[in-house]
């Protein structure tokens, strides 16, 4: 299944495509689209070659859950680890049975460096065996494989929002 036919599932979670600048860091946006009460997911994230997590002081994966489809007072945790073959693990669960809200929309968020010899142009992440669940845990969604976009260009000076334009939109943000 690639981003584009994301619009078929019911249960899934994806990537927005990204922009990056070589030499830079991107922030991916993961979202979850489901019609199910869903309490906890599971993926490994696939990186482009040359593309890394970026890391706190103290070595962790710099990568958190999104507020808007928390509920209140929420209790959920999300577990990044980086596993044998490369993969970056997202474990997120609730062990008091609390549901993410709403239908669709961003549930987490995680920061990568874009090395600056990456080739410039369009470079596949992929989200291999994505499991929703419910809170009966035998209920579950499982989707083999989403694949979304980085597109790679060279910064541009005086481009500062990333659109490979130096136009009245950066001169405002620089002002």
């Amino acid at each position: 299944v690639v981003l584009d036919d994301i619009s078929k599932l019911d249960n899934v979670i994806y990537l927005e495509e990204v922009r990056a600048n070589a030499g830079g860091t991107a922030t991916l946006s993961f979202r979850m689209k489901n019609l199910a009460a869903i309490r906890g997911f599971q993926f490994d994230l696939y990186l482009p070659d040359g593309v890394t997590v970026v890391k706190n002081s103290k070595g962790r994966i710099m990568g958190e859950l999104s507020e808007g489809r928390l509920p209140e007072e929420d209790e959920h945790s999300l577990t990044l680890s980086e596993q044998p073959d490369g993969a970056i693990r997202f474990l997120c669960s609730s062990q008091y049975d609390e549901t993410f809200t709403g239908n669709d929309g961003e549930i987490a968020t995680l920061q990568v460096s874009i090395p600056n010899d990456l080739t410039f142009g369009e470079h596949f992440v992929e989200l291999i065996d994505i499991r929703l669940s419910e809170t009966n845990i035998s209920k579950h969604y499982d989707t083999p494989l989403v694949r979304s976009r980085l597109i790679v260009s060279a910064l541009t000076p005086g481009d500062i929002n990333g659109d490979d334009l130096v136009d009245i939109t950066d001169y405002t943000g620089v002002a």
